[in-house]
């Protein structure tokens, strides 16, 4: 009889034995699939990433060639400033010495007519 319940303990030793062993293999695998969904959700992101640092890299150099041709626009729209600005004195200064030449030409006319007068007076007293 002892040798029969020692028998059963054993046995219930076992099956105890056998049902943690079948628990800590289904836990085990749970870890795997867990593990392995951890590896996929890594290569995944890894793969995100790596794009999301070539779009930057793009995004960064258009950036740049953008920045270029705001710079070349800046130096035309200063350069074209200094133009007009050289146009607008220019045509202030022939501006004003046409106003001169008027003034000097209107100055002439009288002379002349006052010339042309003292001529006819001239021919007059003669």
């Amino acid at each position: 009889m002892e040798n029969s319940d020692s028998i059963k303990k054993l046995l219930s030793a076992f099956e105890s034995l056998r049902i943690q062993v079948e628990a800590d293999q289904q836990e085990m695998q749970k870890v795997k699939e867990g593990l392995l969904q951890f590896e996929e959700l890594k290569e995944k992101f890894h793969r995100e990433h790596m794009m999301k640092d070539k779009e930057i890299e793009l995004l960064e150099k258009k950036l740049e060639d953008k920045e270029n041709e705001l710079q070349k626009a800046l130096l035309n729209l200063n350069e074209a400033q200094k133009y007009c600005k050289r146009l607008q004195d220019s045509t202030r200064q022939q501006s004003e010495l046409l106003q001169c030449l008027k003034t000097e030409k209107e100055s002439l006319l009288q002379n002349l007519d006052s010339a042309e007068q003292r001529c006819e007076e001239f021919k007059g007293s003669v």
